[in-house]
């Protein structure tokens, strides 16, 4: 493993979250594990190696580096992100990396490959700080698909590494138009926190629906048990799955239902 890269990669993903809007911006270890995750088979399928060189184990939450997740929170200090230690209402502590210096991405996107920063991009795009999208997204990944619990990853690969200087030079050319919308969307976002900052502008309140239990809604849930049948009575049992079925042909094909 490069610790170097490994590191780079981690403030990567942390200045790409200051682009989101809360609370997508509000990231924990585990998103950001996951994400430098991500960058590894996007680089792997394009240049035949993986980018970090850590060496991934398919664990409970999928794919899964004590290497990279020990260096977590010193990557992240040295960038400069807010360490908050918060409590959940079942009075478990949490952290998350509050990141406020979204200009930072453009820089470190020069040092990274494309593939890696891409793949960072789309999936922080997509998926922010929601934890169970994240967590379903790298599950179905080509290196866990064809992996068992307790294995270690193998990246597939559909390049024989040979890419030239040259092809990653263009790769990475960017647009006037897209760099001029990237920096008016940055300018835009610190405009924005400065002005809350200051008090001259509210902060975003989250806005949400209380559910409406009115006729309709009992005369549907009315109907709804009608229609099922008598529950079964209550029993004990154990379900036992086959090994095999991490092999199976369903997993590795890749079109899973």
């Amino acid at each position: 493993m490069d610790p170097t890269k490994v590191d780079l990669l981690i403030q990567y993903v942390l200045a790409a979250s200051a682009l989101e809007e809360f609370p997508n911006n509000q990231l924990g270890p585990i998103h950001v594990l996951k994400y430098v995750y991500l960058a590894d088979p996007a680089h792997a399928e394009k240049h035949g190696a993986t980018y970090t060189g850590a060496e991934w184990l398919f664990y409970d939450f999928g794919p899964w580096s004590p290497a990279v997740h020990s260096r977590i929170n010193d990557a992240a200090v040295q960038a400069g992100a807010d360490v908050r230690r918060l409590e959940s209402r079942e009075g478990r502590e949490f952290v998350r990396y509050d990141f406020q210096d979204g200009s930072m991405r453009d820089r470190l996107e020069r040092r990274l490959p494309i593939a890696a920063s891409r793949a960072v991009d789309r999936a922080m795009k997509r998926f922010g700080s929601c934890t169970p999208d994240l967590l379903d997204f790298v599950y179905v990944t080509a290196p866990i698909r064809t992996s068992s619990p307790g294995e270690v990853l193998v990246f597939p690969t559909s390049t024989d590494g040979s890419s030239t200087a040259q092809d990653s030079a263009n790769e990475r050319e960017l647009t006037a138009k897209r760099q001029k919308r990237r920096k008016e969307r940055v300018r835009a976002l610190q405009e924005r926190v400065d002005a809350v900052r200051e008090g001259r502008a509210p902060a975003a309140k989250a806005v949400s629906t209380p559910p409406r239990y009115d006729a309709v809604f009992r005369s549907g849930r009315q109907w709804l048990d009608d229609q099922a049948p008598c529950a079964p009575d209550d029993t004990d049992a154990e379900l036992v799955v086959d090994p095999s079925v991490w092999k199976s042909a369903m997993r590795t094909d890749g079109d899973l239902p």
